[in-house]
């Protein structure tokens, strides 16, 4: 698989969605620091941050990390289809040099036929 270069735009937007996720993970730690340290024993405290932003935290842990081995899928089909188109044309070129030589074959077997 070929590695391409990254335009600019591409690199700021996976900079972008990198800050993202990590400011939104590290304030999930700092919440979730705040809550043990302000009461240790209180579960419920637990319990309620991890149902409303614990979600947050997964949806934005599942798009970055799902995202890059989606794109990286994409990108080895669009080769894989490319490179196959080069092999279909490459095959049907010798086919038909292959087709061409049997049809000069048989002329020349014809023509000893009419001969003899």
């Amino acid at each position: 698989m070929s590695t391409t270069k990254k335009s600019f735009k591409d690199e700021v937007k996976e900079s972008r969605s990198f800050a993202l996720a990590l400011i939104i993970i590290a304030g999930y730690i700092v919440f979730f620091g705040v809550v043990m340290y302000q009461n240790p024993t209180n579960y419920e405290g637990w319990q309620t941050l991890n149902a409303t932003y614990g979600v947050v935290v997964a949806t934005v842990v599942g798009y970055y990390f799902g995202q890059k081995p989606a794109q990286q899928a994409l990108q080895s089909a669009q080769e894989s289809k490319t490179m196959l188109k080069k092999e279909t044309e490459k095959n049907v070129g010798e086919i038909e040099e292959g087709i061409e030589m049997y049809r000069e074959i048989l002329k020349f077997l014809e023509g000893k036929d009419g001969k003899t």
